[in-house]
C-alpha cells in the first residue's frame, strides 16, 4: 500500500511543473520578422537583461533588438514579472500591469488584455484569450505544458475578429511573445512576427524550432545573408573521434557550445583560431548541436557522432 508521501512523489514526478523562475537573466527569444510589400526577412529578439524594481515590484527587464511597429508596445524594453505561474507585463498606456499568460489555466479558462483604442481615445478595446485545449510537449527532455488558445478581439469602432495560437510553458506564445494587436494594427502595414526560431534559458537550455536555418538568419532583396553558412563549418560529418570547427567570422569574442540532443551542455569554449579541433572520442554515438555566438549572431549547426 502506497503511503501519502509516496503518492505525492509519484504525482510530482509525472506532473508538468512550472517550478523554476520565469525569464531568468540571460533568457533569449528569437522570432522570424517579415515585412509588408517585400520578401525581406529579419529577426526579432528579446533578452532578459536584469532584475529591476518597478513600482515596488521585483521585475525582469527584457531588452528588445527592435519592436513591431503595429504592436503598440515600447520600442526598447519590456518590464515583466511572474506570480503564482501567471506572467504580468507593464502597459504604459494604462500605467498598470496586465496578465500576458496564465500557466495554470485549464480548458475554458480565459484572461483579458486591454488595448488602447487609437481611433477613438480614451476608449479601450479588449482581447479575450480563451484556452481551447491543454496538452504537453517535451523540449530537451523537459516536459512542459502547452495551451491551444484563441485570441478574441473586441474593438468598439471596428469589426471583431479572432485567431488561434499555441502557448508553451516558460516560452510563451510560439508566434510572438506579445501576440496581440490593437485596433490600429488592422490598417498598419509594417513588420510582423512569423514564429519562434530559437529560445534559451537556464532551465530548458538551447532550443531551435527549425523554422529558420539560424536564429539570426536575414534575407534582404536578392542578397541572401545565410549567416550560419558564412560563420562556421563543422566537419567531418559524420565524425568518429574529432571534429574541426572552421570560423569565417572575425576572431573577436566568438564562442562555441556543444549540446547533446537533449540540451545538455558538453563543452563551452572561445574561438581564437580560424580552425579549432575538438576531441569527441568520448561522446556517445548520436546527434549533437554546435552553437556559435558573438555580439551580433547566433548560429546553430549539427553533426553526427558515429
Amino acid at each position: 500500500m502506497k503511503t501519502p508521501l509516496a503518492i505525492f512523489l509519484i504525482l510530482f514526478m509525472i506532473t508538468p511543473c512550472f517550478c523554476q523562475e520565469w525569464g531568468t537573466i540571460g533568457t533569449q527569444w528569437y522570432y522570424t520578422e517579415r515585412f509588408a510589400f517585400s520578401g525581406d526577412v529579419d529577426y526579432l529578439m528579446f533578452t532578459s537583461e536584469k532584475d529591476t524594481l518597478f513600482n515596488g515590484i521585483p521585475c525582469k527587464k527584457l531588452v528588445k533588438r527592435h519592436s513591431l511597429v503595429c504592436n503598440d508596445r515600447p520600442h526598447d524594453f519590456e518590464v515583466m514579472f511572474s506570480r503564482n505561474d501567471t506572467i504580468f507585463f507593464y502597459d504604459p498606456n494604462f500605467n498598470q500591469f496586465q496578465v500576458l499568460y496564465d500557466f495554470n489555466a485549464q480548458v475554458g479558462d480565459s484572461w483579458i488584455i486591454k488595448t488602447k483604442n487609437n481611433w477613438n481615445p480614451p476608449d479601450t478595446d479588449t482581447i479575450l484569450v480563451v484556452v481551447d485545449s491543454v496538452g504537453t510537449t517535451t523540449i530537451n527532455g523537459t516536459l512542459l505544458k502547452k495551451w491551444y488558445v484563441t485570441y478574441h478581439c473586441y474593438f468598439e469602432t471596428a469589426y471583431n475578429y479572432s485567431y488561434t495560437s499555441v502557448i508553451v510553458e516558460r516560452i510563451g506564445d510560439m508566434n510572438y511573445l506579445f501576440n496581440y494587436f490593437p485596433q490600429s494594427a488592422m490598417t498598419c502595414d509594417a513588420n510582423w512576427a512569423d514564429g519562434l526560431r530559437c529560445y534559451e534559458d537556464a532551465y530548458i537550455g538551447f532550443y531551435s524550432t527549425g523554422i529558420a536555418d539560424s536564429c539570426t538568419y536575414i534575407f534582404v532583396g536578392l542578397n541572401e545573408i545565410e549567416q550560419r553558412k558564412e560563420a562556421i563549418k563543422v566537419y567531418p560529418n559524420p565524425a568518429k573521434d574529432k571534429i574541426t570547427i572552421e570560423s569565417k567570422a572575425p576572431l573577436d569574442e566568438n564562442y562555441i557550445t556543444i549540446f547533446s540532443s537533449n540540451g545538455i551542455v558538453l563543452l563551452e569554449q572561445s574561438l581564437y583560431e580560424p580552425q579549432t579541433t575538438i576531441n569527441i572520442s568520448k561522446f556517445p554515438s548520436g546527434i549533437y548541436f554546435v552553437k556559435f555566438s558573438n555580439e551580433k549572431i547566433v548560429e546553430v549547426t549539427k553533426f553526427i557522432k558515429e
